[in-house]
C-alpha cells in the first residue's frame, strides 16, 4: 500500500525564559509558551485494512482528520536541582466545536 501524506502546514511561535541557578544547592526555574495554527490544506484521509491472524474478520481503519484550522497553546514550568527535575505542562488545541486540553507532569531523579 502506497503512503501518501497531505500537506499539514503549521504556523508557531514559541519562547522559554530560564532563570539558571547561582549555586549547586539552589533551583533553577524555566518556563515556556508555544502558540501556533495548524490548517490542512487538502483533505487526503487515510485508510488501511486490517485483519486479524486467524484471518476470519477484517475491519477498516481511518486517520480522523479535523476540517477546520486550529489554534494551539501550550504553557509550561520546570525547577530543576542538582540531583531532581520537577515540570508541569498545559497544552491545548480549539477549533470550530472542538476542544482538546493535556495536562502532563514529569519528575525526574538522578541517582
Amino acid at each position: 500500500m502506497p503512503v501518501r501524506q497531505s500537506p499539514r502546514p503549521v504556523s508557531a511561535q514559541g519562547g522559554n525564559h530560564i532563570t539558571p541557578a547561582r549555586r549547586p544547592d539552589e533551583t533553577s526555574l524555566s518556563s515556556g509558551y508555544f502558540l501556533g495554527y495548524r490548517t490542512i490544506l487538502e483533505l487526503d484521509p487515510d485508510e488501511a485494512q486490517v485483519s486479524f491472524v486467524t484471518g476470519t474478520g477484517s475491519l477498516t481503519l481511518g486517520a480522523q482528520d479535523n476540517l477546520e484550522g486550529r489554534a494551539m497553546i501550550s504553557v509550561s514550568l520546570a525547577a530543576a536541582k542538582c540531583y531532581f527535575a520537577l515540570e508541569v505542562g498545559l497544552s491545548s488545541e480549539f477549533g470550530g466545536d472542538t476542544e482538546t486540553v493535556l495536562g502532563s507532569a514529569s519528575l525526574r531523579d538522578d541517582f
